[in-house]
C-alpha cells in the first residue's frame, strides 16, 4: 500500500490490474484514487477482508477509469468472518453502469438483495446496457426478479453463468406451474429473453431454492438458440425426469457443446439406467461431457448425437444396450474417467467408430468377469488406428495392475481398414510403471524380462486363492513401485490392448513417445 502511488508513476500505461484484498480492516478501494488509473481497462479484485464492502463507493471511485470494460469483484470469506455476507442491489449495478458505461465483462459473487414486488414495476424502464456481452453471478438469491431485471438489462448477453459459491446443497429443480405461476407470467411479459445468448453456464447447487428449470423453460418459450450449455441437476424430487427434460431441452439445431452433471442416480432408483434415453436428439451436437453416478449405455448415447465428435464420461457404469446399433459414427476422440466398464465395449467402438484417434483412459475399472484366470485384462479394438492413447490407473477387483502391454499390427495400410481374413503381424511393447525420485515413469521390458512374464502369466499357480480375495474399489490405493520390483508387480496382472496401430501413448501420465496428441475438431454445420 505504501508503494501504490510510485505504481502508477513508473508505469503510467498500466491497462490491467489484478488485486488480492489482504486481510485488512480498510478496504482497498476505500483509499485509491481511481482517476489517475485512466487507461485502466481490466480490474479484478479479490477481498479477503474482514469488513462489509459497500459497493455503492466502490463503483462510484470507478468513475475514473473511463476505458474500463472488464471488471471483476469477488469475496474470499474467512472462518472469523463467515457471518459476513457482501451483497448487491440491482440499484447497485445501475450505478455501475452509470459510471462504467463501456463494460463488457462483468463478474460479481456478491450474494443477491431480493427485489421487492414495487421494485419489479421500476426495473421495466432501466436503461440497457447494450456493451455487456459476457455476466457471470453467483446463484444466491438468484430468483425470477433477478432473472427478469438481467433480461432487461443485458440484452446483447452471449455468455451467462450463474455459479455456486461454494457451498454444496441439494436443490429441488422440479416444480408445480401452480406454485410459480406469478413467477411464469413475470417473465412471459417481456418483448425479448436473452436473444443473442449462445454460451450458458448453471450451477444451483446452493441454499437457493429458487428452480432454476424454470430459467430453461422460459428460454424454450423465447427459442433462445443455445450453442454451449453447461448445466447440474440434483434429482431430489419425485418430478426429477420432467426437471430432467426441462434442463436438457435445448434448441437441437443449434447446440454444439454439452456438459451435463446429473449427481446420483441412487438417489431416484426408479429411473436408473434411463438418463441416456431421456436425453433428447442432438443432431449438431460435437462435444458432449456427461457426468452420473450410474448406468450409461454408450451405444444410446451415440444414437442421440450422430454428429459427435468428443464423448467424455465420469463417475458411471458403462455398457451396451441389448440391440445395440453398429451404424457408422464419426467419433474421434473419448475418455473416459473414474468409472467401471467392460471389455466388449472396445471392440464394439471399434467397430462403429472407425475414425477414433484419441483416446483416454483414467481411473478406469473392469468388472470382475474381464480379468482371465492368468490375471489379463485384454481389449481388442481391430478397426482402431490412434494418433493417441492415454492410459492411466487402470484396476480390477485386485488392484491397480502394474504392466501395460501395447500390441499393434507391424505392417499398416490404410486401405485395409476393414477386418479381412489375413493376420498381420503383431508388434508388442511391454511396460512397468515404476516410481522415480522424482516422478514416475513407464520402463519398457527387454527382451528377457518380456519372456519371464509370459511364464509367468502362463503359470496359473503363481496366483493363490489368498490373492484372488475381492478388493472393494474404493480401497485401492494406487501407487508404484521401485523399477527393481518389477517382477512383485507381476502378482496384480497385466493390461494388454490391442489396436491396428497408435502412433504416440502415455502411461502414468508420462510420455513415452514424442509424438503431439492435440486434435482438431471438426464442428459441422447446422443440420437442415
Amino acid at each position: 500500500m505504501e508503494y501504490r502511488p510510485k505504481l502508477r508513476q513508473n508505469y503510467s500505461g498500466i491497462k490491467r490490474l489484478k488485486y488480492y484484498e489482504p486481510n485488512r480492516r480498510r478496504s482497498f478501494t476505500e483509499i485509491i484514487d481511481w482517476s489517475i488509473w485512466n487507461f485502466l481497462s481490466h480490474l479484478e479484485i479479490r477481498f479477503h477482508c474482514q469488513s462489509d464492502i459497500v459497493l455503492e463507493d466502490v463503483f462510484t471511485s470507478l468513475s475514473g477509469s473511463p476505458h474500463l470494460i472488464h471488471l471483476t469483484l469477488l469475496h474470499q470469506y474467512l472462518l472469523e468472518s463467515s457471518d459476513i455476507r457482501n451483497t448487491v442491489s440491482w440499484l447497485d449495478i445501475e450505478l455501475l453502469h452509470l459510471k462504467a458505461p463501456q463494460l463488457e465483462y462483468l463478474n460479481i459473487d456478491f450474494a443477491h438483495i431480493k427485489i421487492s414486488n414495487y421494485e419489479v414495476n421500476n426495473i421495466r424502464h432501466v436503461l440497457p446496457a447494450r456493451t455487456v456481452t459476457k455476466a457471470i453471478f453467483d446463484n444466491d438469491k438468484i430468483d425470477t426478479s433477478w432473472v427478469f431485471y438481467f433480461a432487461l438489462k443485458y440484452p446483447n448477453l452471449h455468455h451467462l453463468e450463474f455459479k455456486n459459491n461454494g457451498t454444496i446443497y441439494g436443490t429441488r429443480e422440479a416444480y408445480y406451474e401452480k406454485t410459480y405461476e406469478k413467477d411464469i407470467r413475470l417473465l412471459s411479459t417481456l418483448d425479448q429473453f436473452f436473444p443473442c445468448l449462445k454460451n450458458i453456464s448453471l450451477d444451483p447447487l446452493n441454499y437457493n431454492s429458487w428452480p432454476f428449470s424454470i430459467f430453461y423453460d422460459t428460454l424454450r418459450h423465447f427459442g433462445v438458440n443455445v450453442e454451449r450449455a453447461k448445466i447440474r441437476v440434483i434429482h431430489w424430487d419425485r418430478a426429477w425426469t420432467r426437471s430432467l427434460h426441462s434442463c436438457v431441452e435445448f434448441s437441437p439445431k443449434s447446440l454444439r457443446v454439452l456438459w451435463a452433471d446429473f449427481g446420483h442416480e441412487s438417489v431416484n432408483p426408479a429411473y436408473k439406467g434411463q438418463i441416456p434415453s431421456i436425453l433428447p436428439l442432438y443432431p449438431c451436437l460435437v462435444e458432449l461431457h456427461f457426468m452420473v453416478v450410474g448406468g450409461i449405455e454408450i451405444d444410446v448415447m451415440l444414437d442421440k448425437c450422430p454428429s459427435l465428435r468428443l464423448l467424455d464420461i465420469h463417475f458411471s457404469s458403462v455398457r451396451i444396450s441389448e440391440k445395440p446399433n453398429h451404424n457408422p459414427h464419426p467419433l474421434q476422440r473419448l475418455n473416459l474417467h473414474n468409472l467401471r466398464t467392460a471389455t466388449p465395449i472396445f471392440k464394439y467402438l471399434s467397430f462403429r467408430c472407425k475414425q477414433l484417434l484419441f483416446m483416454k483412459l483414467e481411473h478406469v475399472e473392469f468388472e470382475i468377469s474381464e480379468s482371465t484366470k492368468n490375471r489379463e485384462i485384454f481389449i481388442e479394438m481391430p478397426y482402431t488406428q490412434l494418433d493417441t492413447l492415454i492410459l492411466y490407473s487402470i484396476g480390477t477387483y485386485r488392484g491397480f495392475v502394474k504392466h501395460f502391454v501395447i500390441k499393434q499390427e507391424d505392417n499398416i495400410d490404410v486401405s485395409q481398414l476393414d477386418l479381412t481374413n489375413q493376420q498381420q503381424p503383431i508388434r508388442s511393447s511391454w511396460y512397468h510403471i515404476c516410481k522415480g525420485e522424482t516422478k514416475h515413469f513407464a520402463w519398457e521390458l527387454g527382451k528377457r524380462e518380456v519372456e519371464y512374464a509370459q511364464r509367468f502369466f502362463q503359470d496359473v499357480t503363481n496366483f493363490d486363492s489368498d490373492e484372488n480375495k475381492i478388493m472393494g474399489y474404493s480401497n485401492i490405493s494406487y501407487s508404484s513401485s521401485l523399477k527393481k520390483d518389477w517382477k512383485s508387480d507381476l502378482k496384480y496382472g497385466y493390461f494388454s490392448l490391442r489396436v491396428k496401430s497408435v502412433k504416440g501413448y502415455h502411461l502414468d501420465k508420462e510420455e513415452l513417445l514424442e509424438k503431439s496428441y492435440s486434435l482438431p475438431i471438426m464442428y459441422l454445420p447446422s443440420v437442415q
